[in-house]
């Protein structure tokens, strides 16, 4: 069996992460597999080093200056030089569109990843169709929650299977033990766009704010509203309470270091970071956005799920974190013990029998 995994570069996103998370763990099962990117570039994920990664561009200048038919014909080339029966899987919508098109007339198995709500991602509606079709001719798709898979037609659903993400061990077993404290760090990890809401949890800050409770936020990540949300932490008068960590490759130690985790996305796939928050035993907030939220969350048991936009709900959430520790530490710990659950599927194996069976 020969595996490639196609991603735009090893670095920013959940769906890069689990992508090199997936190639690093097939090999480790003897599977040979590598990850293809359209370039290298600095500050990649840790695992990116541990992995075969072949680059289709020199650099990131190179890569922008050519054609996204010279892309489409470059990834061809590559497809054409490993061989046939190739399992491509590609993340990221237009990477999908890019191999649909890249394998034609090629004798290699072509599986699509649905890695955020299919309904609003892609954004663009023409795109979104495109997507569709792409998923539609696949020989196969992978989702990550049933909600996913109910979005598309019989015949793809038929042909799909739902892996859910998973953390490292590691990771869990280095968060084993968590000593629960008075809540005063509240952590949000995700990159800095519209999608992720963040000016939801800054206006529920200042809420709290104004009521007399005080507390730190560090935002951890980094995007195209990052000037929009400095400017919205002056407007609220909240510099003193918020700080901009930028992007980390130490996420493990900053969740340690935090007491509650918030997630306020309009719309996700199923989200690494939440998941992360919840093996460490923080208690978690989240919109109960479409989709992933609501397949790891069981309100009010393993962590609070609040409407999309409620300020309202949400600033009554994070009370009751507070002015109820031992429910927060129940929630907490409610939390790690499903992440734990969702671990025991063993999904590489499960990613294994089903590509045998295509």
């Amino acid at each position: 069996m020969r595996v490639i995994i196609v991603v735009p570069f090893l670095s920013n996103g959940g769906a890069e992460k689990m992508a090199a998370k997936w190639c690093y763990d097939l090999v480790e099962k003897g599977i040979n597999a590598n990850i293809l990117v359209h370039y290298r570039i600095e500050n990649e994920y840790d695992i990116a080093s541990k992995i075969p990664v072949k680059a289709l561009f020199d650099s990131e200048q190179d890569y922008n200056a050519s054609s996204k038919v010279k892309t489409i014909l470059k990834i061809r080339s590559y497809l054409k030089e490993q061989g046939n029966h190739l399992y491509i899987i590609p993340f990221i919508p237009h990477i999908g569109l890019q191999c649909t098109l890249a394998n034609l007339g090629l004798n290699n198995y072509l599986i699509e990843t649905i890695r955020a709500a299919p309904q609003f991602s892609p954004q663009n509606k023409v795109f979104r169709v495109l997507r569709n079709i792409s998923v539609y001719l696949a020989d196969g798709c992978i989702f990550q929650n049933k909600e996913q898979m109910d979005y598309f037609p019989k015949k793809v659903r038929n042909r799909g299977i739902i892996i859910f993400n998973t953390v490292p061990k590691e990771f869990l077993e280095k968060h084993e033990k968590r000593e629960y404290r008075e809540i005063k760090n509240i952590i949000m990890i995700s990159r800095l766009t519209k999608q992720k809401n963040h000016s939801l949890m800054l206006h529920a800050l200042y809420t709290l704010k104004e009521n007399n409770h005080s507390f730190l936020l560090t935002i951890v990540g980094d995007g195209p509203e990052q000037n929009n949300i400095k400017n919205m932490i002056q407007e609220l008068n909240l510099e003193d309470c918020v700080y901009l960590y930028g992007r980390s490759n130490n996420v493990g130690e900053l969740l340690t270091d935090a007491d509650l985790y918030v997630l306020t996305s309009n719309f996700e796939g199923m989200p690494n970071s939440l998941m992360e928050a919840m093996s460490c035993g923080l208690p978690c907030i989240s919109t109960a956005c479409p989709t992933g939220p609501s397949d790891l969350i069981d309100s009010g048991m393993n962590g609070i799920l609040i409407n999309n936009n409620d300020v309202k709900g949400l600033t009554q959430a994070i009370l009751s974190c507070l002015n109820k520790k031992e429910f927060s530490e129940e929630i907490g710990r409610s939390a790690r013990k499903k992440i734990i659950q969702i671990n025991s599927e063993n999904s590489i194996d499960k990613l294994i029998n089903y590509l045998k069976r295509l």
